[in-house]
């Protein structure tokens, strides 16, 4: 009975593993065109395109590392600093960019595909 009982233990440990593997995100949960109050994000492998609502202003920030957990996706830029983006929805529609105090990465931004 004890190894029947280590055997399911085992296999509950491995299916547990197997899904906290599953639900990381990857580059197609960030990648693309995403809208938010103020500004649109088109992400692509090595670039953020940030355009402006109000005046079509464009900056362009390129992205020297992408970094995934099941939770957010941590994006390092090539000229210094980092932006982390998190609180995606379970359909894959929304997300939001984490307040960063430290530098000029700016304030928590809500986003959702468009």
């Amino acid at each position: 009975m004890r190894k029947l009982s280590g055997i399911l233990v085992a296999l509950a440990l491995v299916a547990m593993a197997a899904s906290a593997q599953a639900a990381k995100l990857n580059e197609d949960d960030i990648l693309g065109k995403w809208c938010g109050e103020t500004t649109n994000y088109v992400f692509t492998r090595d670039r953020l395109t940030v355009t402006w609502h109000d005046n079509n202003n464009r900056r362009v920030l390129r992205i020297r590392k992408m970094e995934f957990s099941e939770d957010w996706v941590d994006i390092t830029w090539t000229d210094g600093g980092n932006t982390v983006f998190g609180e995606f929805s379970a359909d894959g529609r929304r997300m939001a960019q984490q307040a960063n105090t430290h530098g000029d990465r700016g304030p928590r931004r809500a986003f959702r595909r468009c």
